[in-house]
């Protein structure tokens, strides 16, 4: 799937959000809404910062150095941990 910009490339941060709004737009499904540009930014937003707060409890389970642990061990380990913290 093409979408029309090369992250990095670059670009001013509004030229950047405004080709990711062109694109989700033209290419999301009938049953989703038009985003705007303020939408998808604050979207981002929070799914950055939730992706954030699970990376720093994966990291501290990946210093603990169990042994014979898989890394899908550890991603079982970090889920309930980041579900409990921060369901609301």
């Amino acid at each position: 799937m093409m979408y029309g910009f090369i992250a990095g490339a670059g670009q001013r941060k509004s030229s950047f959000w405004k080709a990711i709004e062109q694109n989700y737009n033209a290419q999301k499904g009938p049953m989703y809404p038009i985003r705007t540009l303020r939408r998808l930014e604050g979207r981002w937003s929070d799914i950055k910062e939730q992706a954030n707060k699970f990376e720093s409890h994966y990291n501290n389970i990946l210093n603990e150095r169990r042994s014979g642990y898989s890394d899908m061990d550890k991603v079982s380990f970090t889920l309930p941990v980041v579900c409990n913290v921060y369901v609301e």
